[in-house]
């Protein structure tokens, strides 16, 4: 969800009354003025606005810091040119203001994407007051035709591409390292199932005794390749010494009469 900032001004002319204040326009197509589109439906602003419990903050150019003044979140109303709240200045908030420091109010949206380009506003996260007007009563404050913009304006839609192209490419950095852990993963798998059948192998030719599994399976690279050639020598002697034993028995069992007829 994303947080859209100094895209629509209010002019702050009933803050000295004890009406309530406008803090938004509503409407299908709000265009800013760098061009993007909200979708703001009143209702449905204030119903999930209200939801958060809190009252809905002033600041100074949406520094998030000292607080201008407080929206009463139960003041909150929908009407059909905007959404209207009841508006309590600090001292600060209400010197600024009367002595016309400041003139205009932006509202901080939490919008979603449509995939047809339009932001649907979910909810106000807090009210800034600003000096540079964007829309004045739903009206776009815009340049004429062929008049440049301002250099800072011309920042302003700059850095917007900027986001979106990071936000691009950050879930192309997030899908590839998905690749790598899944390619890692599966060579790790078919390295382990190698290790397996080359155990597993000797233990069948008679290189390796079969108590040395475990203890091979933990070794990795030139430690196993040194254990299986040492395991070599140790399971021919074992296996060696085995078969004389089995041989001495073999002969200890031969009833003597036969063997004296076999002249042994």
């Amino acid at each position: 969800m994303e947080l859209a900032k100094d895209l629509i001004c209010l002019e702050l002319n009933t803050a000295q009354t004890n009406e309530k204040v406008k803090i938004s326009p509503a409407g299908q197509q709000i265009v800013g003025y760098d061009g993007r589109v909200f979708n703001i439906d009143a209702n449905f602003v204030v119903t999930n606005t209200k939801s958060q419990g809190v009252d809905i903050l002033l600041d100074r150019d949406h520094f998030d810091g000292e607080a201008m003044g407080w929206f009463d979140i139960n003041s909150l109303e929908a009407r059909d040119d905007g959404i209207y709240a009841s508006l309590e200045f600090t001292q600060i908030g209400k010197e600024l203001v009367e002595k016309r420091l400041y003139r205009y109010m932006s509202p901080a949206y939490e919008v979603n994407h449509r995939d047809n380009g339009i932001r649907e506003v979910v909810r106000i996260g807090s009210i800034g007051l600003v000096n540079r007007p964007n829309l004045l009563n739903q009206a776009l404050n815009n340049q004429s035709k062929g008049e440049d913009m301002s250099q800072n304006d011309d920042l302003a839609v700059k850095f917007n591409e900027l986001n979106e192209k990071n936000a691009t490419l950050q879930a192309q950095v997030t899908a590839k390292d998905k690749e790598i852990e899944e390619l890692k993963a599966a060579l790790d798998t078919e390295r382990n199932n190698a290790k397996t059948a080359r155990i597993e192998s000797a233990i069948k030719n008679g290189e390796l005794l079969p108590n040395r599994k475990e203890m091979a399976m933990a070794l990795e690279g030139n430690a196993l390749d040194s254990f299986m050639e040492v395991s070599k020598s140790e399971a021919a002697s074992v296996l060696k010494e085995k078969s004389y034993e089995k041989n001495k028995k073999d002969e200890l069992d031969i009833d003597p009469d036969v063997k004296a007829q076999l002249g042994l």
